[in-house]
């Protein structure tokens, strides 16, 4: 599943998300960016188009 967020990453994708239910958590993914780990009430980044929602992993 990674290996298609990163393929899809070099080809234009602006985000990526990986949603781990057992863990609680969201991997996320950017192009060009370190992976970065989400948990609880964290806001997480969406695209530009959707600004003026808010999602978390809650």
């Amino acid at each position: 599943m990674i290996n298609n967020i990163l393929f899809c990453l070099k080809h234009q994708t602006q985000l990526g998300w990986l949603i781990d239910p057992q863990e609680r958590l969201i991997l996320v993914f950017k192009p060009k960016q370190e992976l970065e780990v989400f948990e609880g009430e964290q806001i997480l980044p969406i695209l530009d188009s959707l600004k003026g929602y808010q999602l978390s992993v809650n």
